[in-house]
């Protein structure tokens, strides 16, 4: 008995360094097979923004052998999500494929969907951002809106215990946007608010110099979470309440400008809360739009 399983073993380890062996002889992630899943892996990344391959087509094969040998842990795993992160955020030209390979493999869609996390790099979450926000699909919005929320609770999850709105996280001037919009769709995506606050007191003392990207920043919080931006507001004294509005002006005009449908209301909104931060009764938000629209 001992012998027909030494013999057994041995045919197996022959049929694995002649090539890949079958799902009823090997279902098990030997390091032979690891060997060339990282082979695969670096293929691929390799040539990810290479508009002409079928990117989407190569991590399915590579999702087959993963799913067929087990190998869905450590490195590996996190090769997986590296892979997916990167072709959403770096392949989007081709994400019909993913799309179409969604309808028709749903266990390829589970498990591209649970690799995005917080392993990957926080800038291929920010294209995504990007990526569905500016240039979703016609007819995909659900699929874009999904996408967008993952990757939040992926970018949320990197910056857990961290301060990304704090002043030496954003940077000294306007040299890092990239953080500062960041800082933003953290705030969407993680509902901290207690960042506004941290942000706030970053506009607070840069007050000598008045950055657009940042009043712009500003604004866009307060879009996304008028109600918890305007209690942080109250917090503050009077008078830096008063300087945060004045800077906020110019970041409110320019996001509606950017964004004319919502150009109404933010008009009414903003209005109600210059009244009160300014204790001027007549105080009308639209003249300074009207400036920035000329």
């Amino acid at each position: 008995m001992r012998f027909l399983a030494i013999l057994v073993l041995s045919a197996l380890l022959a049929s694995i360094h002649a090539g890949r062996v079958d799902a009823q002889e090997a279902p098990v992630c030997l390091i032979e097979i690891q060997k060339q899943l990282a082979d695969d892996f670096g293929a691929l990344t390799r040539r990810i923004s290479n508009s002409n391959e079928n990117n989407w087509g190569a991590f399915y094969s590579i999702y087959r052998d993963i799913a067929l040998y087990h190998c869905d842990d450590g490195w590996m795993g996190e090769g997986a999500s590296d892979t997916a992160v990167q072709l959403f955020a770096k392949d989007w030209q081709h994400v019909s494929d993913f799309l179409e390979l969604q309808r028709t493999h749903k266990d390829f869609d589970v498990f591209v969907w649970g690799h995005i996390d917080a392993t990957v790099s926080p800038d291929d979450l920010w294209q995504i951002h990007e990526n569905t926000t500016a240039n979703c699909p016609k007819g995909h919005e659900k699929f874009c809106s999904e996408l967008l929320i993952r990757a939040g609770q992926a970018f949320a999850e990197v910056w857990e215990g961290l301060s990304p709105c704090k002043d030496e996280t954003i940077g000294d001037g306007p040299g890092n946007p990239g953080n500062l919009f960041s800082c933003v769709w953290l705030i969407e995506a993680s509902g901290r608010t207690d960042l506004i606050h941290q942000y706030m007191d970053v506009a607070l003392s840069r007050r000598e110099s008045a950055w657009e990207q940042e009043d712009l920043a500003l604004a866009m919080i307060y879009a996304s979470v008028p109600t918890a931006f305007d209690r942080e507001l109250s917090k503050f004294a009077k008078d830096d309440q008063r300087t945060l509005f004045r800077r906020l002006e110019f970041g409110w005009a320019n996001f509606a400008y950017m964004n004319p449908e919502k150009q109404a209301s933010l008009t009414s909104s903003v209005s109600q809360i210059g009244k009160r931060v300014l204790d001027d009764p007549d105080y009308d938000f639209s003249q300074m739009l009207k400036n920035r629209l000329k």
